[in-house]
């Protein structure tokens, strides 16, 4: 075993740091004052002056502010404990269970505390926590957490590497907003509103053909199904059971036994080329089934089957329109809990179609390809943040195997 005392210092050190003494062991209250705001969320003002902090990643607006300066905020209680943290130097306002770190001594970078803090404080909130969750932070939690410092001039270029790296994440943030604000301007224009049986936009090739047929879901597939009622007992490995979570998470991590499976699909069985709409909890994302294995789906999920009527991208892409939107939420049972659409209700949701099915499939196309452009950037996203993530591992020193 080694005795060696453990040397509070980086994994990677910029080389004009190398040779600098280890990183000093202080706790959050030598460096910085720490309190709560003293407002409510029913105080936020839409398109207020200021930014107003509450307990969730939304940074709300407010016509007050009760703070002047550079500080960190994190959540004190709810889902956002340990995993929400701004950084803000300015005028704002706060929640009466958001947390603020502010007025950071001489020769400590507040912005260097911020990447810190946010980088190890949920880990000390599990450690003292019995539950596998916390309801609550109290303030001894963040005035006593160790924080370990280098030298001021090694704090910021530790912040400047990491700025750098967070204005990247920003401007492919912006894209991907903007892609999926193009997406929601080609589901406008690309299929008639409400009232209409035209959209404002046709392909050329298609102006002069006739109206869109308006029908419904029962009335364009042989059967429309949803799932098992009954939890399943699943196994570790077999037949894949797809719920909402599944459908929103694209994650296989469910199984069933083939005799289950086979007593499950007895009557109806989701199969390529149908369509998979949620029903309760989430209601109305959909998804064509673009994969060949077996697999059986819960309540949760609806099938409408494939058919010579509809191309099913194209149905996959309606689905999404303001249009169904909200007619599955006009009748849906919104106040139920869950909230849920029931079958016979699904069934009668109105869908429009062009009679060509060319111009399904060229609308179907025009969406699929917004879908692609969307994926592509969520993943380039993702990879920036795990980039983020194994920087910010080598930057700080290792104190994993440190009580903090």
């Amino acid at each position: 075993m080694n005795n060696e005392k453990q040397k509070l210092v980086p994994a990677f050190r910029f080389p004009e740091f190398e040779n600098d003494r280890e990183w000093k062991a202080l706790t959050i209250e030598d460096i910085a004052n720490v309190n709560t705001g003293g407002k409510d969320t029913q105080d936020k003002i839409n398109n207020g002056k200021y930014p107003f902090f509450v307990r969730s990643q939304t940074i709300e607006k407010i016509n007050s502010f009760s703070f002047d300066g550079e500080a960190i905020l994190t959540s004190g209680d709810g889902v956002g404990v340990g995993k929400i943290y701004h950084y803000i130097i300015g005028k704002f306002d706060y929640h009466q269970r958001v947390y603020c770190l502010f007025n950071f001594k001489n020769q400590v970078s507040g912005k260097f505390v911020y990447y810190y803090f946010s980088e190890h404080f949920y880990r000390r909130v599990m450690q003292l926590s019995a539950k596998n969750s916390v309801d609550s932070v109290r303030r001894a939690m963040i005035t006593e957490m160790p924080i370990y410092l280098p030298s001021f001039s090694e704090q910021q270029k530790i912040v400047n590497c990491l700025s750098s790296l967070d204005a990247i994440l920003k401007v492919e943030i912006e894209k991907l907003d903007h892609l999926k604000d193009h997406k929601k301007g080609l589901l406008q224009q690309l299929f008639p509103i409400e009232g209409k049986s035209k959209p404002q936009f046709r392909f050329p090739e298609f102006k002069n053909d006739r109206d869109w047929e308006v029908s419904t879901l029962n009335k364009i597939s042989s059967s429309i199904f949803d799932g098992t009622h009954q939890t399943p007992k699943y196994t570790k490995k077999g037949i894949p059971f797809f719920s909402v979570e599944n459908l929103i998470s694209g994650r296989k991590n469910k199984y069933i036994s083939r005799e289950d499976y086979l007593y499950e699909t007895r009557n109806n069985k989701p199969e390529f080329g149908d369509v998979l709409i949620t029903r309760i909890g989430n209601i109305g994302t959909p998804k064509v089934v673009d994969w060949e294995y077996e697999f059986s789906i819960y309540v949760t999920l609806a099938v409408v089957k494939k058919s010579e009527k509809f191309d099913s991208y194209y149905l996959q892409a309606y689905i999404q329109s303001s249009r169904f939107q909200n007619e599955i939420l006009r009748r849906s049972l919104l106040k139920a809990a869950p909230c849920k659409i029931n079958m016979d209700e699904l069934r009668k949701c109105e869908v429009l179609l062009p009679s060509n099915k060319k111009e399904q499939q060229k609308i179907a196309n025009c969406i699929s390809t917004a879908d692609e452009l969307i994926e592509s950037q969520i993943h380039k996203i993702k990879a920036l943040k795990k980039h983020k993530k194994g920087l910010m591992q080598q930057l700080f020193p290792n104190v994993n195997s440190l009580v903090i």
